[in-house]
């Protein structure tokens, strides 16, 4: 079996485009919904998107991907590639909970590239190990 734990790093967002597909997030922690959307208008700092089958509308800055407020849970928009990212480390950072697995900020492990690694490690381990 191939083992990559090669960090990669969220993907960037890249050159937003008109009828581009991304996916809006809200709320925060077990309350976030994830709604797909496309992208209606694109401008220097702005991105506005609505909601596949509904007029639902959003408009959050492109540099921060997120509705600019800076406190709290804030809205914010992902590509398909950035969301699997997002899904792929949150995954990993859950199987190191139920691991018993604390990884400390100053850890080679720490980060979401690093908790993606080291799941992968301990998952081929577990493999070779019944």
């Amino acid at each position: 079996m191939d083992l990559d734990v090669s960090p990669t790093g969220r993907p960037p967002l890249g050159k937003p485009e008109v009828g581009d597909e991304v996916f809006v997030r809200e709320g925060g922690g077990r309350h976030t919904t994830t709604t797909a959307a496309r992208i209606t208008a694109v401008g220097r700092v702005w991105v506005t998107m609505q909601a596949v089958g509904s007029g639902r509308e959003w408009r959050l800055r492109r540099d921060s991907q997120n509705d600019g407020r800076g406190i709290g849970y804030s809205t914010n928009f992902a590509t398909p590639e950035q969301l699997a990212y997002d899904k792929k480390a949150s995954a990993a950072h859950a199987y190191l909970r139920d691991q018993g697995i604390e990884v400390r900020y100053h850890s080679p492990w720490s980060g979401n590239d690093g908790a993606i690694a080291l799941a992968a490690l301990l998952r081929k381990a577990d493999e070779g190990n019944p």
